[in-house]
């Protein structure tokens, strides 16, 4: 009988991770309505995952097959002040590595996707990353649509931040503590399992016991996806059209028990 365990992504773990993160999302909708490529889609999301991860900026957990080894459904949440020992300093200097790593992930997201073998290290790996990158205009034409998708995000994260207001005027103040659902996304083979579930009430069971956060939130702009996360106890708050696509603002309120269990 097939076993399954789940571990926070490690850093040798991240080239895979991102890779699954950027395999389930090539069928996201406003993924796919900003870069029509499939090549430049898969990078895409490789860029930002793996860029999280390696800033520290993200903090993932991977659901893996114990028999093979083999990574089949990844979890990520953007970190926060409260997650960070040194607080917004601490941040604001991840945040700067991730700001720079961006651009070396986008080309190695790209590279690999063409054949370059990840097994590659080292300065030998730096030096062929760098030279596919200033070699192919490919690249060039997909560091400005990754540019433009960078001001849409803007424009979905200001959207989300004035539903939440609005959601707070109605029903009352959520709390100033909030944590950021950022992906989640299970190999396509292995979907219709209940992979991602048991990955998901395993991550929100974390981060529940933890006491940081108040309320946690997350944004979709693929509607197959709304069930699921109804499922684990989220609810929409709001939708707005982005570059044609429907985005859907969700939140989850952190169960009224724990802070007493916390306590006890």
């Amino acid at each position: 009988m097939t076993t399954k365990s789940i571990k926070r992504v490690a850093w040798r773990d991240q080239h895979d991770a991102a890779s699954i993160l950027a395999e389930a999302f090539q069928e996201d909708p406003l993924f796919i309505r900003a870069f029509r490529n499939p090549r430049a889609r898969f990078v895409a999301v490789y860029t930002v995952a793996a860029s999280q991860m390696a800033s520290g900026t993200g903090s993932a957990d991977v659901l893996m097959d114990d028999t093979t080894c083999a990574f089949e459904s990844v979890i990520m949440w953007e970190k926060t002040k409260d997650d960070c020992r040194f607080g917004y300093i601490e941040m604001g200097l991840r945040t700067l590595i991730m700001a720079f790593s961006n651009y070396y992930y986008m080309i190695k997201g790209a590279a690999y996707h063409v054949g370059f073998s990840k097994q590659i290290g080292g300065l030998l790996n730096a030096l062929l990353v760098i030279l596919y990158g200033v070699c192919t205009l490919w690249v060039i034409r997909f560091f400005l649509e990754f540019l433009r998708m960078g001001f849409v995000y803007g424009y979905i994260v200001i959207k989300g931040d004035g539903f939440i207001s609005q959601y707070e005027k109605e029903f009352g103040k959520l709390g100033k503590r909030r944590k950021h659902l950022l992906m989640i996304g299970t190999l396509s083979a292995v979907r219709g399992q209940s992979i991602g579930s048991k990955l998901m009430k395993h991550s929100l069971d974390i981060v529940d016991k933890s006491n940081l956060y108040d309320y946690y939130y997350l944004e979709s702009s693929n509607t197959r996806n709304i069930p699921f996360y109804e499922r684990h106890g989220f609810v929409k708050i709001g939708e707005a059209v982005v570059v044609g696509k429907t985005v859907t603002y969700m939140i989850r309120k952190k169960p009224p028990n724990m802070d007493d269990q916390q306590t006890t």
